[in-house]
């Protein structure tokens, strides 16, 4: 069972589907957005979810510069979570963006 926090809508033209968190972002500039974010990070499957991920990370500590599997985890979860990145960025880096670039910024 994939324990990515549930998806609710679908990104236009490439078939995935966008997380909870991915769409709070989108809709910061509405009036419910700081709840539904609040809400989200309380939300038990989303705490086990970071949970894992971070005990994912700490099982396998990487150098600085040499952090390939951290970076392999990292794009994998975004491509679940549908969120664009680039990657390489320093050999082994991850820059994702979420949202429109305009304030707020996260």
């Amino acid at each position: 069972m994939d324990d990515t926090p549930s998806t609710v809508s679908s990104m236009p033209g490439k078939g995935k589907r966008k997380s909870n968190l991915a769409v709070a972002v989108d809709s910061w500039n509405s009036s419910s957005c700081q709840d539904q974010i609040i809400k989200l990070a309380n939300n038990q499957r989303t705490v086990n979810w970071m949970k894992k991920i971070r005990r994912q990370m700490h099982e396998n500590p990487e150098l600085a510069f040499e952090e390939f599997e951290t970076s392999r985890l990292i794009r994998h979860h975004l491509d679940q979570l549908g969120i664009a990145y680039r990657w390489p960025v320093a050999r082994t880096g991850v820059v994702a963006t979420i949202g429109s670039g305009s304030p707020p910024l996260l």
